[in-house]
């Protein structure tokens, strides 16, 4: 791009939607600084966020908080992350992309900064929500970056890459060390946090992107509706990640939470239905294709919660943290890499379907190999089924919106909006659906599982020493603790073959339908 800003863009320079960069011709060197700048933006927008749930039970000491209280911290990020494109989309088309880019990561770094200050739960949870609302921001500044420097050709490249390496910063984040996190009462991991804004900022600044065309697109409804799909996202994101640590039947607010979930989407809806001018496109939303295909993402995604929420329990059984999970997530980190090379190099119209079901395999399959695990697990016997997830996950994703997009162009760009925004809401509310249907399953089965041993082992047993009754039921409830885990991997691969074949299902009738003209010729 020309320095000065005198530069006259051609109509073939114009991008599609408003709100994105013109896209002029770069130099070399530029196109490069700009896929680094990308790949940074990608990987550090959920980085932050990864280490506090990573290491949630180690970090509540220095919060003054219990382990259970932490949970608050995800149902903030995941609340306001799944909700933020409603925003965020049509923000950069009025107001500019720069704006809403320095915008929303300034607020973070505001609020990161503050939680550095006074470092308690309030801050804790305000930061969480704030980089919430920056990620949306950091993978749209990664997908505007590779636009600009690859050629249009690549487009979609551009679209699938930084979804696909938002990926990786789970498994990065296990490999920091814990005892460096939760120094000095967490101010490492505070410091850390604060720092990645900052660098976001400084990145963006010294790389600017070719400047953006703007339209009036908000109205004064778009408000409410945004107000109430914010509070209904927020609502639901914390009931899901609260039920299961305070369990669903014995704590009243989470059934109020949920409740008020469902008031406020279904307020939402009822706003939108009455519109002229809707910004949720509902009758495209539940189209047959779009409706499945949402619902496939929202199952592979739940899937992805057998890495991230019944490995780590499972393991912690032996009273291992992340420091002795190098080796594992390290090997996961590499077979994730592999994914994201494997698919881009693949990627492509008539591959999209295939692809997702050789990823949904492979998670299927590494689900099954988790499922012969036992009590006596170390993280090395967990490699093999982890990394076959792990090369799964960015596999499926970017297929996925590789697909989502096509459908929204062939129906016009009306329809992004409602399309992103419920993409974005299966990946961020399905991890934390996951994890509390996974963890609830292990939970009501491991009770299941004890409640059958005590009754093999009852006091009056003669066979029973009373002497060893304390050590039998230890050993009782771990094993109980271990039959949860294995369902809770067994849940995984119905989950994931399901899935498999309605894509297969799809895959193979749109091939069927793509001969038959062919046929009906000859």
């Amino acid at each position: 791009m020309p320095d000065s800003y005198s530069y006259r863009f051609s109509e073939d320079e114009r991008p599609m939607v408003a709100g994105a960069p013109y896209l002029p011709k770069h130099t070399f060197q530029r196109r490069v600084a700009y896929v680094l700048v990308a790949l940074l933006m990608s990987l550090s927008g959920t980085f932050g966020n990864s280490l506090i749930t990573a290491n949630l039970p180690q970090l509540a000491g220095g919060y003054l908080s219990s382990s259970a209280e932490m949970v608050w911290l995800t149902g903030a990020f995941v609340g306001i992350g799944a909700c933020s494109n409603l925003l965020m989309i049509k923000g950069r088309q009025q107001f500019g992309l720069p704006l809403m880019l320095f915008g929303s990561l300034g607020l973070y770094a505001a609020a990161a900064a503050a939680d550095v200050v006074f470092a308690n739960l309030t801050t804790a949870v305000l930061s969480r929500a704030a980089n919430g609302l920056a990620t949306s921001t950091s993978v749209a500044a990664s997908v505007y970056y590779l636009m600009s420097a690859l050629p249009k050709s690549k487009a979609v490249l551009a679209l699938a890459t930084p979804i696909a390496c938002v990926q990786l910063a789970q498994p990065l984040a296990r490999l920091v060390p814990v005892d460096f996190l939760t120094t000095q009462s967490n101010v490492t991991l505070r410091l850390i946090v604060l720092l990645i804004p900052l660098l976001q900022i400084l990145l963006l600044s010294l790389n600017p992107l070719p400047p953006t065309y703007r339209i009036k697109v908000f109205e004064w409804l778009d408000l409410v509706t945004g107000l109430l799909v914010g509070v209904g996202a927020v609502a639901l994101a914390c009931a899901l990640a609260s039920g299961e640590t305070y369990w669903w039947s014995d704590a009243p607010f989470v059934g109020q939470l949920l409740l008020a979930a469902l008031v406020a989407l279904a307020l939402a809806l009822m706003v939108e239905a009455l519109r002229k001018r809707p910004e949720i496109d509902i009758h495209w939303l539940t189209s047959r294709r779009i409706a499945a295909f949402m619902g496939i993402a929202l199952l592979e995604r739940i899937a992805m919660a057998a890495q991230t929420s019944s490995v780590p329990g499972l393991l912690a059984l032996r009273s291992l943290n992340n420091d002795q999970y190098h080796l594992l997530f390290g090997c996961v980190s590499l077979a994730m890499l592999a994914g994201i090379l494997i698919m881009l190099a693949t990627l492509g119209p008539k591959t999209v379907l295939y692809q997702m079901v050789v990823a949904l395999g492979c998670i299927a399959l590494g689900a099954m190999l988790a499922c012969s695990t036992n009590g006596l697990t170390r993280p090395d016997d967990l490699i093999a089924s982890q990394c076959l997830i792990g090369f799964g996950a960015p596999l499926f994703v970017g297929p996925a919106l590789r697909y989502t997009v096509a459908q929204v162009l062939e129906h016009g760009t009306q329809v992004l909006v409602p399309t992103v925004l419920v993409f974005a809401a299966t990946q961020n509310l399905g991890s934390v659906i996951g994890s509390a249907l996974l963890s609830s399953v292990q939970y009501a089965t491991q009770h299941y599982a004890i409640a059958a041993y005590a009754n093999r082992f009852a006091v009056t047993n003669p066979l029973i020493a009373s002497s060893t009754l304390s050590q039998l039921s230890s050993s009782v409830s771990q094993q109980a603790a271990v039959i949860g885990y294995l369902n809770s991997f067994r849940i995984v691969v119905v989950i994931a073959l399901c899935a498999m074949l309605m894509i297969l299902a799809r895959a193979l009738y749109q091939s069927f339908m793509n001969r038959s003209p062919q046929r009906n010729t000859d």
